[in-house]
């Protein structure tokens, strides 16, 4: 955030104070106290409402001149963080529920503009997709143009529109969902492509067999240190509300 904070002209929330759970005076947890941003969630605007099945839906009254205003900001901040290059490794973080990912996939076509997962896309929902990412892929090259001095080439409208034609966008998908289903939409449109890929791909039984082996050992490890790890987490929750109830008590 404070590298984003310095280089770009992202707005980022400035953050006020963090720390470690044993630093947390509370003893709450880990913490962070950022500054607050007045603005308009991108959800509230592009949902069409808050259930189960309106979470997942583009608003159907949804302007163009609207569509191209939110993707005209959205397409700015890529490049502005296409921009920066990190040479060398620093860290190795195991971020298993935070969006990280190759850098190369910057390039891949956002697999939210139709807000529903591609993953649960129909024929319908792929035209529909196809007309938004034109847009989001004109918006983006206009705005590069904006920017002749530092393009690099090719430039990320073309690298988008060609992961969609050549089907690295449905390869980037199969990891995102952690190539679940070989039925999912992701393998349809790839064997579309790549017909032969089924017969390229084929793995010998023995194989097969040795690996389910060893992930049912590792499912067998996981079982055993997430026992040992909600037995601590059941604990810190009594004592928590040990605590809780003897400074309520104290209070009245």
């Amino acid at each position: 955030m404070q590298f984003v904070k310095e280089k770009t002209n992202i707005p980022v929330p400035s953050v006020i104070a963090w720390g470690l759970g044993h630093e947390n005076p509370l003893g709450l947890g880990p913490f962070i106290i950022m500054e607050y941003i007045e603005g308009e969630p991108l959800d509230t605007i592009l949902r069409q409402g808050t259930g189960p099945e309106e979470a997942h839906a583009l608003r159907l009254d949804i302007s163009d001149e609207e569509l191209e205003t939110l993707y005209r900001q959205i397409a700015n901040i890529l490049l502005e963080l296409s921009a920066h290059d990190f040479p060398r490794i620093v860290a190795v973080l195991d971020w298993e529920w935070a969006y990280a990912a190759p850098f190369q996939m910057l390039y891949s076509p956002l697999r939210w503009l139709l807000l529903k997962k591609p993953f649960n896309w129909d024929n319908v929902d792929i035209s529909k997709y196809n007309s938004l990412l034109k847009m989001f892929v004109n918006v983006l090259e206009a705005e590069e143009q904006k920017r002749a001095e530092g393009l690099s080439m090719p430039s990320m409208a073309t690298l988008m529109h060609e992961s969609m034609k050549d089907g690295k966008f449905w390869f980037h998908e199969l990891i995102y969902s952690c190539f679940e289903s070989p039925d999912s939409r992701a393998w349809t449109a790839i064997r579309q492509l790549l017909p032969s890929i089924d017969e390229l791909a084929t793995v010998p039984d023995p194989e097969v067999e040795l690996f389910v082996n060893s992930k049912m050992e590792q499912l067998n490890q996981y079982n055993v240190e997430w026992a040992a790890m909600k037995e601590e987490i059941d604990k810190k929750e009594a004592d928590f509300l040990a605590l809780k109830k003897r400074v309520e008590e104290d209070a009245v």
